[in-house]
């Protein structure tokens, strides 16, 4: 398969909810979505911990990051329809947190697009081919709150 072409840019600040809690930036929305259901649906964290106290943590987690750190973010869009986005990244230098493309997308090389230079992993992901060369450090996903 060839590359898809995308546009990559940082996640904008706006925050996901406003005062009325209606959701205003549809970027958080999906990748707090995704990244939340990863983990209900995929992480093996999940099937031997409590779910309800891990729903919690993940879910706090998640939308701190969101809300007080989204320069970690950068989102994934297809250049030829620039409100169509098909990824996403939470990354620091060369720590990947998680990253998250469309199933519709996957295999054109966007993930490999937004991870980068990672050289290390701070959770577990389904996408084995983007970890393979990486070290995995559940510690520096703790370390950011």
């Amino acid at each position: 398969m060839t590359d898809a072409p995308v546009k990559i840019v940082a996640m904008d600040s706006t925050g996901m909810l406003d005062s009325g809690g209606v959701v205003v930036n549809v970027e958080k929305a999906l990748v707090a979505s995704s990244w939340y259901g990863h983990i209900l649906n995929n992480s093996p964290q999940y099937k031997v911990f409590d779910k309800g106290a891990l729903n919690r943590v993940y879910n706090t987690k998640i939308l701190y990051l969101l809300e007080k750190r989204p320069g970690m973010f950068s989102v994934a869009f297809n250049s030829e329809d620039e409100e169509q986005m098909v990824g996403w990244v939470c990354k620091e230098r060369d720590i990947l947190h998680f990253a998250y493309v469309k199933q519709a997308f996957r295999g054109y090389g966007i993930g490999r697009k937004l991870v980068g230079d990672c050289t290390v992993a701070s959770n577990w992901t389904d996408t084995p081919s983007l970890l393979k060369s990486m070290e995995y450090k559940p510690e520096k996903f703790a370390r950011l709150f």
